[in-house]
């Protein structure tokens, strides 16, 4: 939050305003490590992993479905395969492509979509087991 004041002079009367600027983007789509396990058991939803295949040997959660946001005509027709109604939780390795994939999905009508900022990096720095999700 930044705090902008202008002053200029109007006849023999000086003015002042000032106005609150928000400096960030606050994205409620976007989960911490603890939000994104925690919202997947008060919430089940399906969980999606959006890194390219060959990542996957690095760390993955078993039961994501594989989809890719690179190659937007086969995630656009993939997701326009799923529920809209549904839940769904998105990973990738640094948060990146989870939130460009859950602009996607919005901008296609999926309203509860929820992505792990800081991707795979950030569960194993805050010490989760990655491969026991």
């Amino acid at each position: 939050m930044a705090l902008l004041v202008m002053i200029w002079r109007r006849g023999g009367v000086l003015l002042l305003l000032a106005v609150l600027v928000s400096c960030g983007v606050s994205d409620k789509a976007a989960l911490s490590p603890l939000q994104f396990i925690a919202a997947q058991s008060t919430q089940p939803g399906q969980l999606i992993d959006v890194r390219l295949s060959a990542e996957l040997e690095t760390a993955s959660i078993g039961r994501a479905l594989l989809l890719n946001p690179d190659d937007a005509p086969t995630f656009k027709r993939s997701i326009n395969k799923l529920n809209r109604k549904q839940v769904f939780y998105l990973y990738c390795t640094s948060g990146n492509r989870g939130a460009q994939a859950a602009a996607l999905m919005r901008q296609a009508g999926f309203s509860q979509v929820y992505y792990l900022k800081g991707g795979l990096l950030s569960l194993q720095q805050e010490g989760y087991n990655v491969a026991a999700l």
